[in-house]
C-alpha cells in the first residue's frame, strides 16, 4: 500500500528520494537530501535536520549503506568528487555528527552493518576508485588491501584485522550478520576486479578479526546479492 506520495517533482530527482528503511526507535526513511520518520509504516513526518544535508554536498547519490542499532544510527557513503569516506552517526535521525575512521592511507567505505557488538564498517585501506575515462572506459578501481572497522557506539571506531594484501580493487564489499558470527564478500586479487573470477569470502566470530576464505566459487560468482536475517545469510 503506498502510504506517502511527494507533493512536487522531486521523486524524479534521485537525492530527494528515501533510499535506506532502518528502524532505531520507529522508523526512519533516508534518502540522500530528505529524512522521514513513522512509528508504524504508514503516516510519515518529514525530519528537519540541517546536519544531515551538510554532510551531503554533491547532487550525485553518495549514500551507500545506512545501519541502527541500540546507539543509534549509523551511515555511510563517499564524496563522488574525491572518494573520501564519510561516515556519520545520529542518536535520533535529527542531529548527526561525522566520524573518522583511522587508516594507514585512506579509509574508502562500502557497507555498514549492526551486530551485538556495535557497528561494523567494510571497505578498503587505500586508494579510492578512478574516473573512468575516453582512456580507461570502465572504472580504474583504487590500489588498497581489504579492509574494515568496529565500534561499539558508531562514534568510537577501531581498525579490524583483516587477511587481505594491497591489490587493485581490493577490499570489503558487503558484510552479513549471522547467528555465530559475520561474513563478507569482496575483493583479494586484481583478476576478481577485472575479469569476474569469484569473489573472496571473510568470516569473523567478533567483527575484530577477519579470516580469509578463500576465493569462494561458483556459489558466489561476482559481488553477488546476498541478504541476513540476523541469524542465517
Amino acid at each position: 500500500t503506498v502510504t506517502d506520495r511527494f507533493s512536487s517533482g522531486d521523486q524524479f530527482v534521485a537525492v530527494m528520494c528515501p533510499r535506506f528503511v532502518v528502524a532505531p526507535d520507529g522508523l526512519l526513511a533516508i534518502g540522500q537530501r530528505r529524512i522521514w520518520s513513522s512509528v508504524d509504516g504508514s503516516d510519515w513526518t518529514e525530519i528537519v535536520s540541517p546536519s544531515w544535508r551538510a554532510l551531503w554536498t554533491s547532487h550525485l547519490p553518495a549514500i551507500q549503506a545506512v545501519a541502527a542499532g541500540p546507539s543509534g544510527v549509523v551511515a555511510v557513503g563517499s564524496d563522488p568528487d574525491t572518494g573520501v569516506a564519510i561516515v556519520a552517526h545520529s542518536t535520533d535521525g535529527r542531529a548527526w555528527e561525522r566520524v573518522t575512521l583511522p587508516a594507514h592511507e585512506q579509509s574508502i567505505v562500502r557497507d555498514v552493518v549492526s551486530y551485538p557488538g556495535g557497528f561494523v564498517i567494510g571497505g578498503r585501506d587505500g586508494r579510492p576508485d578512478g574516473e573512468a575515462s575516453p582512456q580507461h572506459p570502465a572504472i580504474v578501481p583504487g590500489v588498497g588491501r581489504p579492509a574494515a572497522w568496529v565500534s561499539s557506539d558508531g562514534v568510537t571506531w577501531t581498525a579490524a584485522s583483516v587477511d587481505g594484501t594491497a591489490v587493485a580493487g581490493g577490499l570489503l564489499d558487503q558484510l552479513f550478520v549471522g547467528a555465530d558470527g559475520l561474513f563478507a564478500i569482496g575483493i583479494d586479487t586484481p583478476a576478481a576486479y577485472y575479469a569476474g573470477a569469484p569473489v573472496t569470502g571473510w568470516a569473523s566470530s567478533d567483527g575484530t578479526d577477519w579470516r580469509s576464505l578463500g576465493p569462494r566459487g561458483a556459489d558466489l560468482p561476482g559481488l553477488a546479492p546476498l541478504a541476513s536475517l540476523g541469524a542465517r545469510i
